[in-house]
């Protein structure tokens, strides 16, 4: 990733997954009161539904967000 175009700004999708399915899980979400928001480099904004199931394998979710994405 060094060598990619503003490299500081590109975050982790292993990273954003995992937290993902983290909140999704808590109490917080189940009550009704978290709403999850993921901002990208190119200014694409995505609200996910609380009611929303992640994909727990990692690849599959790699693939529902460039999905997603277009």
């Amino acid at each position: 990733m060094v060598k990619l175009k503003n490299v500081g700004k590109r975050g982790r999708p292993d990273i954003t997954h995992s937290c993902l399915l983290n909140a999704l899980g808590s109490p917080l979400n189940k009550s009704g009161n978290l709403k999850l928001y993921i901002h990208t480099l190119n200014n694409k904004i995505f609200e996910f539904n609380p009611q929303i199931k992640i994909a727990r394998n990692y690849n599959r979710f790699k693939g529902f967000m460039v999905y997603s994405y277009k």
